[in-house]
């Protein structure tokens, strides 16, 4: 596993086409961990996902100049503790859609130009194998 808060670098920032994959396991006892794409460590988030196991949701977000935007919510679906999954973040030209083990999950609006993207943090109760960006 990788070391957390793990942080990847996106040269360039983001673009339509481009993925984010990230591979990982949620442990036995979660409690949540999260993904944000951003623009560096306090700077704004594009995207922020955040699988609560506690309230047995997942929540999605944007976060400008320090402000949380209107976020999203949807059940966790096969997001379970003690199981692996793969998350794969597909950049579109309206927005990102997220699909999990291979299945549609989520789609999120562009609410920050995705070129301000230069980071990807993943950290929280997750056993992280993979973060590629591609």
């Amino acid at each position: 596993a990788q070391p957390l808060p793990h942080v990847s670098p996106v040269p360039g920032g983001l673009r339509p086409g481009m993925s984010i994959y990230v591979q990982g396991v949620v442990p036995p006892r979660a409690n949540r961990f999260r993904i944000d794409l951003g623009a560096g460590a306090e700077g704004p988030l594009a995207l922020h996902v955040n699988p609560r196991f506690d309230q047995a949701a997942a929540v999605f977000n944007s976060r400008q100049g320090g402000a949380w935007g209107a976020e999203q919510r949807r059940p966790l679906g096969p997001l379970a503790r003690g199981s692996p999954f793969e998350l794969v973040i597909s950049v579109t030209p309206g927005g990102y859609r997220l699909l999990l083990n291979g299945s549609d999950f989520e789609e999120f609006p562009h609410r920050l130009p995705p070129e301000q993207v230069t980071t990807v943090t993943v950290d929280g109760d997750v056993q992280l194998q993979a973060v590629n960006v591609l």
